[in-house]
């Protein structure tokens, strides 16, 4: 035989019980409900950036480069400093190029310090007579090459002509500049 006071007490101790269970039961529910949704968000977010990501990839290949790729092997190569110092290094350069040329199946051969898509290292120029932009430096980028660099890579140039074998040391200092340059001194 139950006691109705401990019935009763039993019943309201399972209600309180009860009640707890589903308070937790419906917080849990949102914290499910929370993260459900922070992960839906995140891979919205993730999908659009990464087609944003591809199509400006193809984009990219569809720039044209300034400069000719096909059928070109480039090789990057560093010497001593202290094996080759000064001219002797230019003299290094001038043989190994030299040699490439004479290789069987090779159309041409050229040095240089960076390729066109490269970044390099900026130096600032001053101009004489550049006009209104003479005094104030332009900050450029500095590409070393050695003669027919602009011929093996098959860059258009829209005036002058190419570094030749007659522009090297004891000749008057050439210099090769891109339409940009140009427009941002003259």
């Amino acid at each position: 035989m139950a006691i109705p006071a401990w019935h009763m007490h039993t019943t309201e101790a399972d209600s309180v019980a009860d009640s707890a269970r589903a308070t937790a039961s419906s917080a849990r529910q949102r914290g499910r409900r929370l993260l459900i949704v922070s992960e839906v968000a995140l891979a919205v977010t993730l999908l659009v950036a990464a087609s944003l990501f591809f199509r400006s990839y193809g984009r990219i290949g569809a720039i044209e480069p300034g400069f000719d790729a096909s059928h070109m092997l480039t090789m990057r190569l560093t010497i001593d400093p202290q094996r080759y110092p000064g001219a002797a290094s230019e003299t290094f350069f001038t043989r190994l190029v030299t040699r490439l040329e004479a290789i069987p199946g090779v159309t041409g051969a050229a040095a240089t310090n960076q390729l066109p898509t490269m970044t390099g290292f900026t130096v600032p120029v001053t101009i004489d007579g550049a006009g209104a932009h003479s005094a104030k430096p332009v900050s450029t980028l500095l590409t070393v090459g050695s003669p027919h660099r602009s011929d093996v890579l098959k860059t258009p140039l829209r005036s002058g002509g190419p570094l030749t074998d007659r522009d090297g040391a004891g000749a008057p200092q050439v210099v090769l500049v891109n339409e940009t340059f140009s427009r941002r001194t003259s």
